[in-house]
């Protein structure tokens, strides 16, 4: 079981995740169990990116900056080196 909270830095986090772990992760007061995954493809990210921006998530609170209408794109990804916690909890 991976333990996210500790004080590593992030990318130290972000690799023992890499390749999937079990994790458990804490919201509103309830624990869920699930596992968690580095997607560092960067036609995955973008399409992930995609979805949640289109979901009407704000890039602002991704920690993007991006003109009204551009569309997330494999380049930017990797122009940006940006990799996405994709995190499956029940």
């Amino acid at each position: 079981m991976a333990a996210l909270e500790d004080n590593r830095p992030p990318d130290a986090l972000l690799r023992i995740v890499h390749g999937g772990r079990a994790v458990e992760v804490d919201r509103s007061g309830r624990r869920h169990r699930g596992t968690a995954d580095l997607v560092e493809d960067p036609e995955a990210v973008a399409a992930a990116l995609r979805q949640v921006l289109a979901a009407g998530t704000s890039p602002r609170s991704l920690g993007l900056r991006m003109e009204r209408g551009h569309v997330v794109s494999a380049d930017d990804v990797r122009a940006t080196g940006r990799t996405l916690l994709r995190l499956d909890v029940a």
